[in-house]
């Protein structure tokens, strides 16, 4: 509170109330993850009491309430190149609070955006109950789906398909096939910028296969900052 905060690279998870609150404060948010409440609302990020900031390549997922909230009475907020997922609400941006919301992945949340005042662009909302609500928000060059064929209100906006790797595991970077490959202003990608918070990506597409005496795993290596993998067996199922 009344300060300045700079994290980055930092994990916080199983909260019991909200993982990190500004409040009559400023501060940056890095590379960082946020993931898994424990309790019923209990929140990601919260801007309050004058309070602002930016979240940068974070990962905000698995929270009951709102993945990222500004109060009515928050300062001024940059959201952008996160990923948001799994939140009770993805980001609430709540009456006179000006929030900027670029190049963001919201996805399977109850409601994806929700807020008049959040200024929207290069952003994927897909795959949510509710893409938005308590809005309409100023949206433009984003992809958002909405039910049937529907457009959302704005500038260069979609409602296609954005062709996620895996979403089953999260797994939210864009295919080849995209459309939201260089479909945001200027030629840029729409979504998140990856890799996403504190660790580096997990991989993906694990393989097996077996021979009378040995068994190789393959799978799809996500990211370019790990120094190895560590791979357990059990005999039990209890033991590694």
């Amino acid at each position: 509170s009344g300060t300045f905060a700079q994290i980055e690279e930092s994990l916080f998870r199983n909260m019991s109330a909200c993982g990190l609150e500004f409040s009559s404060a400023t501060g940056t948010i890095s590379r960082t993850s946020i993931t898994n409440s424990t309790a019923s609302g209990a929140e990601g990020i919260r801007f309050i009491a004058g309070g602002g900031g930016v979240v940068t390549n974070c990962l905000v997922g698995k929270i009951t309430g709102s993945g990222v909230r500004a109060a009515s009475d928050a300062g001024n907020a940059v959201i952008c190149h996160s990923l948001l997922y799994s939140c009770g609400t993805g980001l609430v941006v709540q009456s006179a609070s000006a929030v900027t919301n670029f190049n963001n992945t919201i996805t399977l949340c109850g409601v994806g955006l929700s807020g008049s005042q959040a200024a929207t662009w290069n952003t994927i909302i897909w795959s949510n109950t509710t893409a938005t609500n308590a809005g309409p928000a100023t949206v433009s060059y984003s992809d958002v789906e909405l039910p049937l064929y529907g457009i959302y209100a704005g500038s260069s906006n979609m409602n296609r398909d954005p062709w996620f790797t895996d979403l089953a595991e999260v797994d939210c970077r864009l295919q080849n096939v995209s459309p939201c490959l260089a479909g945001g202003f200027g030629g840029a990608d729409m979504g998140a910028s990856f890799p996403v918070g504190s660790t580096p990506m997990w991989p993906s597409n694990l393989t097996l296969s077996a021979s009378t005496n040995r068994i190789v795993l393959s799978w799809a290596d996500n990211s370019s900052d790990e120094e190895r993998f560590e791979i357990q067996r059990s005999l039990g199922g209890t033991l590694w």
